[in-house]
């Protein structure tokens, strides 16, 4: 079978434009994480002037990206549009995290890094009590140390803030004892 170049040609100028057609009719498909919900509007209030704390959120979780002059602190995120998203990352840019709360509802979670063998000890406070918990516990946060000297400390918050109905939480750190 003798083919020749025009005809050969002829089909792969239909074949690229049909591809082109095919290309140029295709939508992207965008899912939200909050299954359709709106983004929450959250508002930040910081303790200190020297520190900077930014947030952004989706239905699914809210980001914090913590600096601290002074290596102690806190903020306040309140809820201002929408529902609180049931998860809260903490990214602190700390030299350390010898303590660490996260206060939402009715719990008050507490957080040290120790920063000399990094042992990571959590407690709860509730109606005035203070239990010591551990990673079997919904108000457990998952910490994740920096693995570079100017990365982030990451703290997820409990997965019991996600069942409370918390419309603020505070958040308050210490890098290391003075």
């Amino acid at each position: 079978m003798v083919v020749s170049l025009a005809r050969v040609g002829i089909w792969l100028a239909a074949a690229g434009l049909f591809g082109g057609l095919l290309a140029a009719c295709a939508q992207p498909v965008l899912i939200s994480p909050g299954g359709g919900r709106p983004a929450p509007e959250l508002a930040v209030t910081g303790d200190k002037p020297g520190d900077r704390v930014a947030v952004t959120a989706d239905p699914a979780r809210a980001v914090l990206e913590i600096w601290s002059a002074s290596g102690i602190g806190g903020a306040r995120v309140d809820l201002v549009a929408g529902s609180m998203p049931p998860q809260v990352l903490l990214r602190l840019h700390l030299a350390g995290l010898e303590r660490l709360t996260f206060d939402y509802g009715d719990a008050l979670v507490q957080l040290s890094v120790s920063s000399s063998d990094g042992l990571v000890q959590q407690s709860v406070v509730q109606a005035g009590q203070e239990s010591q918990i551990t990673s079997a516990s919904p108000y457990w946060m998952e910490v994740a140390r920096p693995a570079a000297a100017d990365a982030p400390f990451l703290v997820t918050s409990p997965p019991a803030f996600a069942a409370s109905a918390a419309d603020y939480f505070t958040v308050e750190w210490i890098d290391f004892y003075r």
